[in-house]
């Protein structure tokens, strides 16, 4: 039923999210950190070029 539903879904935000959002920060505390090494395929990165205009 859709109250089942309902609930289901605001267990899973409440203690999904949540943990999931805990672990990313935990994980990703300090990037200074981060070794240089080749992307995995797949993998989402972040370039950073500071000559690069905004939007492209």
């Amino acid at each position: 039923t859709l109250k089942v539903l309902d609930a289901f879904w605001e267990t899973w935000k409440r203690e999904y999210l949540t943990s999931f959002r805990e672990r990313t920060q935990r994980e990703h505390a300090n990037p200074k950190n981060s070794k240089d090494r080749t992307p995995i395929m797949e993998e989402i990165v972040s370039v950073d070029e500071l000559e690069t205009p905004r939007g492209l």
